[in-house]
């Protein structure tokens, strides 16, 4: 799994991204649990850009600039 400001949400294979996209798609909101060092990095398929996501929860080591895509996308980040 990797996540950026630009490609939003992607992953190494077609097939995880189609299933993570179809979870997407049938949830009622979508919580996102990762740890920073995911952001910034980029996959070989897009499952789906930030604006999908409702809640990222992560680590302490999201860089500001991170967060601050994701607010600004209307993602609730939570640091646990």
């Amino acid at each position: 799994q990797a996540m950026d400001s630009e490609h939003g949400l992607s992953d190494s294979t077609m097939e995880i991204a189609r299933v993570k996209r179809a979870m997407i798609n049938a949830a009622r909101e979508v919580i996102l649990i990762t740890d920073s060092s995911k952001w910034g990095r980029s996959g070989f398929s897009k499952v789906a850009p930030l604006l999908d996501l409702d809640v990222v929860i992560t680590d302490a080591g999201l860089p500001a600039a991170a967060r601050q895509s994701l607010i600004e996308a209307g993602v609730e980040v939570v640091i646990a």
